[in-house]
């Protein structure tokens, strides 16, 4: 004995889940071979962002709170990030193209219902200003251009799901109305780690605690309100990327409590060690 320890390596408990999750996790495993716990993680940032925005839980102190979870995951180049991230966020990104299909059909009908809304508006005002001009009474007229105002189309809104690079006042209006969901996901950390969202972590606080109503005022504009959001957050990186975000910003993100918000994951690599199989 040199008077020096090891601490045994427990496997990620990949068996915990559910028997359809569990599945999923091995054949992911086995097929990509990559660490338990990238797999682990991935499956609960892929569950918790599929629920997020449908359930809620009761806890043992009878808060209820939202399921979003946040995720950081560490692995160097080559441990396969992409890949699962790939395959586990496929619907996600699927849906997210199905969602800008259909934003660019309604975009189109909003303009046709807008040009002819704007067309009946000039009418009108044509109509009130003839009146006025020949000394009638415009009362009803007003009534009417009252009345066509409030028909004014409202233009449609892109929704859409999974986010990287975005600035806050992007993710209140993501979030603008009531329950909207969302995820900050990426598998190159840095990208993250140097957008404004990482800025600004008293945001990102506030959204993982899911706060009944988030404004945000607008010089000149109209408020924005943001009731009961679902954001989570998902992060996978280098140790060196981390390291040079922790280095400038560390201190702020463990004294906000940012941190504490995250399950954390540093496998152990599986490179070096993959087989190949010929007859698969």
């Amino acid at each position: 004995m040199n008077g020096s320890f090891s601490i045994p390596l427990v496997p990620y408990p990949l068996d915990a889940f559910l028997v359809l999750v569990r599945d999923v996790g091995y054949e992911v495993r086995h097929n990509v071979q990559v660490p338990d716990a990238l797999v682990g993680m991935a499956l609960i940032n892929a569950i918790s962002m599929a629920c997020q925005g449908l359930i809620d839980v009761k806890l043992p102190t009878g808060q209820v709170r939202p399921v979003s979870q946040n995720v950081l995951l560490i692995a160097e180049s080559g441990e396969r990030k992409s890949t699962v991230d790939a395959l586990l966020l496929a619907p996600f990104r699927e849906a997210d193209k199905k969602a800008v299909v259909s934003y660019g059909s309604k975009l189109e009908e909003y303009q046709a219902e807008l040009d002819g809304w704007k067309s009946k508006n000039k009418g009108m005002h044509r109509a009130i200003a003839a009146a006025e001009s020949k000394g009638l009474s415009t009362s009803e007229l007003f009534e009417k251009l009252l009345y066509h105002a409030k028909l004014k189309p409202k233009p449609p809104r892109l929704r859409y799901f999974l986010r990287q690079d975005i600035t806050p006042k992007a993710i209140m209006e993501a979030l603008q109305g009531d329950g909207e969901s969302i995820a900050i996901s990426t598998d190159e950390g840095q990208i993250l780690f140097k957008s404004a969202a990482m800025a600004h972590l008293g945001l990102l606080n506030r959204l993982w605690d899911s706060p009944e109503v988030l404004p945000l005022d607008r010089a000149g504009k109209e408020q924005i309100l943001a009731m009961n959001p679902r954001v989570s957050v998902s992060i996978m990186t280098q140790e060196a990327v981390l390291k040079e975000y922790l280095d400038k910003r560390g201190s702020v993100a463990k004294g906000s409590g940012h941190w504490a918000r995250y399950l954390v994951g540093w496998p152990v690599s599986t490179m070096g060690y993959r087989l190949v199989n010929p007859n698969e």
